[in-house]
């Protein structure tokens, strides 16, 4: 996955609004195109990887998001995030019942874009 310049960090409200599996602080309208995703993916998963204080909902969230992209959109995540530690890092060896449950809002929410 190609790093994002993280000057602001993770944009959260623009990942939920292209489909991860969390609310909104701020209801944003961006483009719900694939490389938009690919960037702010990006930014979301060196921001995960480096400050170990935002181990809560959103990397929840954002695990959820990968594994949708791993399973039923194999080629967006091998163009976009396979070969990548971090992202590889982040995702569990056996999800639990919380984590399918995200999986499937985000797979509902990717369907209509990707």
């Amino acid at each position: 996955m190609r790093r994002a310049a993280t000057s602001g960090g993770a944009d959260w409200d623009a990942l939920c609004a292209l489909g991860l599996p969390l609310s909104a602080v701020a209801k944003r309208r961006i483009p719900r195109t694939p490389g938009s995703l690919a960037r702010h993916l990006a930014r979301a998963v060196g921001d995960a990887g480096v400050r170990p204080g935002i181990r809560t909902r959103e990397v929840e969230a954002l695990q959820a998001l990968l594994l949708a992209l791993r399973v039923h959109f194999p080629s967006f995540y091998e163009r976009h995030v396979a070969g990548d530690a971090a992202a590889a890092a982040l995702l569990p060896a056996e999800p639990d019942g919380r984590l399918v449950k995200l999986h499937r809002i985000a797979v509902a929410a990717l369907a209509e874009y990707l």
